[in-house]
């Protein structure tokens, strides 16, 4: 109720200081409840990355194909506009069970340094009240934020090389 209570007196906030951000974003990110449990607000939410073509994203076809089998996909990509913009979208199913995140997380490990390995036991702990919880959308988005950045550091030194 704190949490609720803090967000409603800071409502006037979001517009000022976090909406003008996301037209300079590269990334953004957005959790939803999924259409058949519209009441759900932990870790089962949907993930939506909007990924936005003003810097170059990494090459993700291999993690695509893998979370995209199945009738029920953990993954998809879809082309859409963002404010006018073509960009893509990429849809991380909350009901993504944790050997499906495991093998996409070790698709993208795959891809990155070897002197760049992230915990991935830590990676999506958030905090409902005073309980621990982890949700394996927002570890998986997570991680590949990680991902993006760490391939965009790794192209700003081969540019000043």
């Amino acid at each position: 109720e704190q949490v609720l209570d803090s967000l409603e007196k800071r409502k006037d906030l979001s517009p000022k200081y976090i909406h003008p951000q996301k037209r300079l974003a590269d990334m953004i990110v957005r959790f939803y409840p999924p259409e058949t449990n519209m009441q759900e607000t932990g870790g089962q939410l949907n993930a939506q990355v909007v990924l936005k073509p003003t810097v170059p994203h990494p090459d993700l076809t291999d993690v695509l194909q893998r979370g995209s089998n199945g009738s029920n996909p953990a993954l998809r990509l879809n082309l859409a506009r963002y404010e006018g913009t073509p960009a893509d979208f990429m849809e991380i199913a909350g009901n993504l069970v944790e050997t499906k995140a495991h093998d996409l997380i070790s698709v993208i490990q795959h891809h990155m340094p070897a002197d760049c390995r992230l915990n991935e036991a830590m990676l999506g702990q958030y905090l409902s009240g005073l309980e621990a919880r982890r949700s394996l959308p927002l570890a998986l988005t997570q991680y590949l934020i990680a991902y993006h950045m760490v391939t965009a550091g790794l192209t700003i030194e081969e540019m000043q090389s």
